[in-house]
Formats: C-alpha cells, structure tokens, sequence
C-alpha cells in the first residue's frame, strides 16, 4: 500500500495528522486547501524530481534500497490509476505520456532512462539505444506501460534509424569491437522486427554492414564467402554476424556478388547495341545451327500456376532467339559465361535469360535453363550455382503450363527428319526485357529497355545484316 509521502516526497509537503488534536475534522483540512489525495500528474512532478536529484548524485548505493521502494511506490500507483481511471479526462493521462516520455524516469539497472527509450521485449540488449523491461515487476504494471506509451517491441524503423546513425558517427574509419559487438545486437533486433513485420530485405537496402576491420560498407558491396578473394569493390562481413543474419538482410555470398561484378565488367566492353543480337547469332553459328529466329514478343502472360511467386515478372515483354540446334554443354547449362564471353552481352537486356533446349541428344528429351545471377527469380537458383536445370520438363508443363507458354516452341521449333521420323528441336533463348519492374532491385543494370528501343535495336540489326557473314 502506497502512503502519500512517497507519492509526493519531493515537491510538496504533507501533513501529519498525528500532530493535531484528534478532535479536529479531517474536512477542516481540506477547507483549508489541504489536497485530500495525489493526482497521477503530481505523483509524475514528484517522480521526475527524484530521478533528476538521484542523477545528479550518481545514485549512491546506499539510498539505492530506499531510492527503488519510492519510486515502485510511484510505479504501482500510476498503474493502479491508469487501470482505473483511462478515460477520465480528468486524470489527464495523455499530458503525462507525452510530457514524460522523454524524460528519464524509468529506473532499470541502478539508472534512469527514458520511456521512449524502452521496450518490453528484446532478445538482446542494446542499451544505450534502447531498453529493456528487465524488471518482472515492471513487466506486470501494464497500466504504466500503457501510460507511457512503451512498445511491446523495437520497430524495424526505429533499429534501422540507430543503425544508420553509426555511418555519420564513424564515417569510413574502424569502429573499435566494442561498439561492433553493439551493432551486430542491433543487427539481431532488426531481423526479429523484418520478421515480425513481414519485411523481405528490400526494406533494408540502405543499411551499411561492418566488414572484418570494423569499416561500415553500403549492404550490397559486402559478402560472406571468405574463399573468394577480396576486391576494391566488396568486403567480406564481420566475422560475428552469422550467416542467418546475413542472409536475412539480404547480403548474397562473395561468389554471387563476384559474378554480378564480371558481368558488369564484361558489359564495359559490348556496347548495348545491335551487338548483342550479333553475339546471339554468332553462338547459333558456332554451333553449326542452318536456322535462327528472332522474334520481339511485346505480350504479358498469365502468372497462375508458376514455378514460385517471384517468377511473375518473368512473364513479361521478351526477345525470343531461335536456332535449329541444341544447347551446347548441356550436361552443365547452368554456369554463366558457358556460352563464351559474349554472350554475357544479353544482360544488357535482361536479368534473367533462360534457354529451352529439346533433341535426341538431350538426356530427357528437354530442358529447361535459367540463369538468375541475383538468385531472386528462380526459388531453386543459389549464390553457388546462380542458374538452374530443369529436366523433367514433361511434369512441369502440366502442372505449370503458363511458364512454357511464352517460348513458342511449337511455332519456332522446326522439324528436322531423324530415322525416317520429324521431330522439333532446337534451343529456344528467352530474354526477358529489363523493364521498371526489374530495374529497382537490379544489380546489373538500371537501365529500362523499352518498346521503342527493342524495336530499334532489332531495326539496326537487319539493317547490318548484310554485312555479316557466317562461316
């Protein structure tokens, strides 16, 4: 039971009873302006005071006993008040919360802190950023924690607003271990909140990692493959963020970023022209194929009952190459580069180019290739093997038909006689145009390929047609 001293022990006196004559009326006090009871505002005022008077004072351990017994005193009965009495206006609890939620009037851990800088439930502590209820007491009072509008938990924006502040404290020099220990928690929380919230790792794409010295680098100019060598453009993280942090914030393995590297390379030295149509040729070339198509393919198709959710953009305006032969090396389609440095070129296109390939020589009839150097699009697509090969295409045309629609392979795929017997075959290319949906998130390129510019890119390729010739 609380007394009314310790409510108001600070800022006002209070009477003793005992001193007077028991034959006077208790009302003849109250006549007399004597306040019969502490409103909740004057307990905060007398709260306040004490945290100011016990900060100055560096909270000497031996009033630490009687300090935390007056101001759980002071706690229980805001509690009591707030469960009682929150919506009398009267009581004016929302001029308490906000005249001292930021004021450090919490006690927690032999020191005062801020309301707004408290939450009940944290995993980790990264005080002084913010604070956890460690108190079970605290932890029961929900009228007080309502009061002062504590939340449940760390918002994802308020731990990346913490996060991003170490960059204009530390700039690009080392931070010392201590205050990388502190940033990794941080790192923690704001997983546990991206998971909460349902937030995928796009929300965090401004955020800056620590590398193995302690120097923060923008997230996409980090990795986690310590095999890979280092690079003036990437930096391995530190070696106390764990894998399941890393890869939750989106940070991709050395090996993923190092081939979004070479391909952006490799890009430097093929201009974004009627070359790229020129490579595609050339590798119909190289592999002795009599026929190729081009086709430009300005249509959308359905997104049911594709292979994951993130191949929808997939499904949109495309270039399709034809040629009459089967893909080369389709014992390994998926590495990047397997058709020469060249053909590297067509990610001046697209980020994702897929392949159809169908013959006697191809184990099961058909395959079906993707190659995702950002292993996003692909759910089956890893940072160690950026594309996929799909062979039993069969099942996979029934159960996704809208995936092999747009390749057209009845209408390109020609028929060549085999034993007395027609069949299709062939290597259909699907480039997929680098429209604005791929553009945000692309590493490769930000650079959108319109209507326009397909339509004049394959305009000056038949215009430069007759001066080419394959051997």
């Amino acid at each position: 039971m609380h007394t009314i001293r310790e409510l108001v022990c600070s800022i006002q006196p209070v009477l003793d009873e005992n001193c007077f004559s028991t034959d006077i009326d208790h009302e003849n006090f109250i006549k007399l302006g004597v306040r019969p009871k502490v409103a909740p505002i004057r307990a905060m005022e007398n709260l306040l005071e004490i945290s100011q008077s016990a900060s100055c004072n560096e909270i000497m351990s031996g009033n630490l006993e009687l300090l935390n017994s007056t101001v759980y005193t002071i706690y229980k009965f805001i509690n009591d008040q707030f469960l009682k009495y929150q919506n009398d206006s009267s009581k004016r609890f929302p001029e308490i919360a906000e005249r001292y939620k930021n004021e450090r009037i919490l006690l927690l851990n032999d020191m005062f802190v801020k309301p707004s800088q408290v939450v009940v439930h944290s995993t980790e502590d990264c005080s002084p950023h913010f604070y956890t209820l460690n108190s079970n007491k605290l932890k029961s009072m929900n009228g007080l924690i309502d009061c002062l509008q504590i939340e449940e938990r760390c918002s994802s924006e308020r731990v990346l607003s913490e996060l991003l502040s170490y960059k204009s404290r530390f700039g690009e020099t080392e931070m010392a271990d201590a205050h990388v220990k502190l940033y990794v928690r941080l790192l923690k929380v704001l997983v546990e909140a991206m998971q909460i919230e349902k937030l995928t790792a796009s929300a965090v794409k401004d955020l800056y990692i620590p590398d193995t010295t302690g120097v923060l680098y923008p997230i996409h100019r980090v990795c986690i493959d310590g095999n890979v060598r280092s690079t003036a453009n990437m930096h391995f993280t530190h070696a106390s963020i764990s894998h399941e942090i890393s890869l939750a914030l989106g940070i991709n393995f050395g090996q993923h970023e190092e081939l979004i590297t070479r391909i952006k390379r490799i890009l430097t030295g093929y201009p974004c022209d009627a070359g790229v149509l020129k490579e595609l040729l050339q590798n119909a070339d190289d592999a002795k194929a009599s026929e190729v198509h081009i086709v430009l393919d300005f249509n959308s198709y359905p997104t049911e009952n594709l292979l994951s959710e993130k191949w929808k953009p997939l499904q949109g305006p495309a270039i399709l190459v034809y040629n009459d032969r089967i893909g080369s090396k389709v014992e390994d389609p998926t590495k990047t580069g397997q058709y020469g440095v060249g053909f590297n070129a067509v990610y001046h296109l697209t980020d994702v180019p897929s392949f159809l390939t169908r013959g006697d020589e191809v184990e099961t009839g058909e395959i079906l290739c993707v190659l995702d150097p950002h292993c996003h699009y692909d759910d089956k697509a890893t940072s160690r093997n950026p594309g996929r090969k799909y062979i039993n295409t069969k099942i996979l045309r029934e159960d996704h038909p809208n995936v092999f629609n747009c390749y057209h392979d009845t209408l390109l795929m020609t028929k060549k006689k085999k034993k007395g017997k027609s069949k299709a075959q062939g290597t259909i290319f699907r480039l997929p145009l680098r429209t604005a949906i791929f553009t945000e998130n692309s590493q490769i390129s930000k650079n959108e390929i319109t209507k326009e510019f397909a339509n004049d890119l394959l305009r000056n390729f038949k215009h430069e047609m007759s001066t080419m010739l394959l051997l």
